[in-house]
């Protein structure tokens, strides 16, 4: 809780450092930090200060609401894989948002799953202005959708859905992928017979981070 609370007071003051910059300059330095997360070791702790540093600007100046030190605190924890409890009013949504930028980032698939298809929906929609500005899609999955709509909303670098509705995608793809459901045999059936056939079909481009709002 001390490495949080100091890493949240660092994130905090950067970020109203950032205040004063224009868009194109906050853009510009968003470009820089965001491509240090493709690689799987992740960039260090200084550098994922300075990104989430970023994203607080940038929710501040999509949705007018400053991260408080609980959320930072909060979305650090997320980051570093520990389950994060917060009392109600503490602002788990934005915690996970905050979180699910840096996750977005790594150009791996990051789903955060709702309680239902009206709060999946409805918080893709409402934090959209919020991932444009760090330079990510958002979409949502809900029941309702078809097959090719799913296919489409899944290419999202963040999409929001249920727990139900990923379950049942993941496993409707492993059946359709028979016995290539294990990666390398799959990979080594595409380079021998076919570059293409053994992913065709599926909905899902893969699954690397989950987030749950709420457990």
């Amino acid at each position: 809780m001390r490495s949080l609370t100091r890493r949240a007071e660092r994130t905090a003051k950067r970020s109203l450092a950032l205040a004063p910059l224009s868009s194109e300059a906050l853009a510009a330095l968003r470009d820089e930090v965001a491509p240090r997360f493709r690689r799987r070791t992740g960039p260090d702790t200084s550098r994922i200060i300075e990104a989430l540093a970023i994203a607080a600007e940038l929710v501040f100046r999509a949705r007018g609401l400053r991260p408080r030190h609980v959320q930072l605190m909060g979305a650090l924890a997320l980051f570093d894989g520990y389950l994060v409890e917060m009392a109600t009013g503490e602002g788990k949504s934005l915690t996970a948002c905050l979180a699910g930028a840096l996750f977005g980032w790594s150009g791996r698939p990051c789903h955060v799953l709702t309680t239902n298809d009206y709060l999946a929906a409805r918080d893709a929609f409402e934090w959209h202005a919020y991932y444009a500005a760090c330079g990510l899609t958002v979409a949502s999955v809900t029941g309702a959708k078809q097959r090719a709509e799913r296919r489409a909303a899944y290419e999202a670098h963040v999409v929001y859905t249920t727990a139900t509705e990923l379950l049942a995608d993941f496993l409707r793809d492993r059946i359709q992928l028979g016995g290539l459901s294990d990666a390398d045999r799959r990979l080594v059936w595409r380079l021998a017979r076919d570059p293409v056939a053994a992913g065709e079909g599926l909905v899902l481009r893969g699954i690397d981070t989950v987030l749950v709002d709420e457990a």
